[in-house]
């Protein structure tokens, strides 16, 4: 119960600040747009619209996590009002992973948005079934994992820009998004083929071609579970060990 409430109020928070600043995310939908569009014709000739758009979009949302994880928390930290989250009755993870919740929510209107909008101007043909959606959701239960870890790091060195942009870039550009993660070296490769993100992709450019085996979306469970838990389990420490020693709370 507790929890649906904290949904609720992080939910609110965010509607709230949509119509506020409703310019900002009328731009930001604009920009999903271009980038958007631009991906796929710059893609279009390594296979079907299917196989290339997919990659995007999963992406997208894992990108998304990973920022909104750690800002939170340096925004809190900003404003002051950190020492306010961890008065709280309530763990902290779990207001950051409702958090992240409420903005992936926001952040599936405008992809849908986005799509609804390329299909109808650039006729575009898109598949989006609920074998995609499942595996997508569990691709970002580990970058969810991953979004702790920076959060972890935001609470004990404040900013992390550095670190999001780093691990959304070689996301972007080594986890098959564009289609060619199997080109990179063996050690690359071997790394690859760990991230929940480029499993995910895998299996979800897969579906299109016939039927996912069971172990593949096993090994995903697993490989998501795995970076969730190790997130979780590092945030917890870095948390115990600033109650202790103290959490610097300047920006």
């Amino acid at each position: 119960m507790r929890v649906i409430q904290i949904f609720k109020a992080e939910f609110k928070k965010y509607f709230i600040e949509i119509k506020a600043y409703y310019p900002d995310h009328i731009v930001n939908v604009i920009v999903l747009m271009i980038f958007f569009v631009g991906f796929l014709n710059s893609n279009i000739g390594s296979g079907d619209f299917n196989t290339v758009y997919i990659g995007f979009v999963f992406w997208f949302f894992a990108s998304n996590i990973i920022t909104e994880s750690s800002s939170s928390i340096s925004f809190e930290k900003q404003v002051g009002t950190f020492e306010q989250l961890l008065s709280k009755p309530v763990n902290i993870q779990l207001i950051i992973i409702c958090r992240v919740v409420s903005w992936l929510l926001v952040t599936f209107l405008k992809v849908a948005f986005v799509l609804l909008c390329a299909k109808i101007v650039f006729n575009i043909p898109f598949i989006m079934n609920a074998e995609i959606v499942g595996i997508l959701l569990l691709t970002l239960i580990g970058v969810l994992g991953v979004g702790l870890f920076l959060s972890a790091l935001t609470i004990k060195y404040t900013k992390t820009a550095s670190f999001e942009s780093i691990i959304n870039y070689f996301l972007l550009f080594f986890s098959g998004t564009f289609g060619f993660a199997e080109k990179t070296n063996s050690i690359l490769r071997l790394f690859q083929e760990n991230i929940p993100l480029s499993k995910g992709i895998e299996l979800a450019k897969e579906s299109f071609s016939g039927t996912i085996l069971w172990n593949d979306y096993l090994f995903l469970t697993i490989n998501s579970t795995v970076y969730f838990l190790i997130g979780l389990i590092t945030f917890e420490l870095i948390l115990l060990q600033g109650r202790k020693n103290g959490i610097s709370s300047n920006y």
